[in-house]
């Protein structure tokens, strides 16, 4: 509290300082008597102001330990006055069913997406090639013999990798596929059925016409991968692993 007497004396002394140029020294001594009355008027009165202050402070120590224990009432808002906007209720959506897919029994359902399996069909198309060439390399030395395995089954990986071969079986029990050799591209469709993991597929679409001439071939499926069943049509070991 002993700062705001000092700041009012700083006051005065420049007001004082501001008047010094104009007045008569009768004058400034008049001034300066008038001056010091005023400012000890107003010490005496924040005298008592410090005084009431410093009572109020113990009565409310005393009552509360500090602090007053007056509650503060919330204020009170006034209701919103007109028409009232109803709740915006969110629409209600249905649940989606997921896609059927059938149930197999005695083993997984082979829906799903698939592509063939290079190696395998690679060491297919070796053997066949070397069941073929049998006899002619009986006669050959047996370091030509070696070099012309190892070309074979670099030129049967080649030809393997070339080739395209993606098969979708759908959850409507339709199936789909597409082969792309060579530079020509076929695609076949018909139905499938699965019991337990053995499936089968008829053929009733080629190049998305009716086939004219209606297929059935037979597989194996287990841990996601499907082995055609080798015939006199395709007699290599075909597998295609899902994606």
């Amino acid at each position: 509290m002993r700062s705001l007497p000092i700041a009012l004396l700083a006051v005065a002394v420049l007001f004082t300082a501001a008047n010094v140029a104009t007045a008569t020294p009768e004058e400034e001594i008049a001034q300066l008597k008038a001056q010091v009355a005023a400012l000890k008027q107003q010490l005496l009165e924040l005298k008592g102001q410090i005084a009431e202050l410093r009572f109020e402070m113990e009565t409310l120590k005393a009552a509360g330990g500090g602090h007053s224990t007056v509650p503060v009432a919330p204020p009170v808002v006034p209701p919103i006055e007109g028409p009232q906007v109803p709740p915006v209720v969110p629409p209600v959506v249905p649940p989606v069913a997921p896609p059927a897919v059938p149930v197999i029994p005695g083993g997984d359902s082979a829906v799903g997406a698939y592509g063939v399996d290079a190696n395998v069909l690679a060491d297919a198309i070796y053997q066949m090639a070397m069941q073929q060439m049998g006899a002619q390399l009986q006669g050959l030395p047996a370091d030509q013999r070696a070099q012309y395995e190892q070309m074979m089954k670099q030129q049967s990986l080649a030809q393997a990798q070339a080739m395209k071969i993606d098969l979708e079986l759908k959850a409507d029990n339709t199936w789909q596929i597409g082969m792309s050799m060579m530079g020509q591209q076929q695609t076949y469709g018909g139905t499938w059925t699965q019991s337990g993991n053995r499936i089968t597929f008829t053929q009733t679409t080629e190049n998305g016409q009716p086939s004219t001439s209606p297929d059935t071939k037979t597989a194996t499926y287990e841990n996601g991968r499907i082995t055609l069943d080798p015939d006199e049509e395709m007699p290599l070991r075909l597998v295609l692993v899902r994606k």
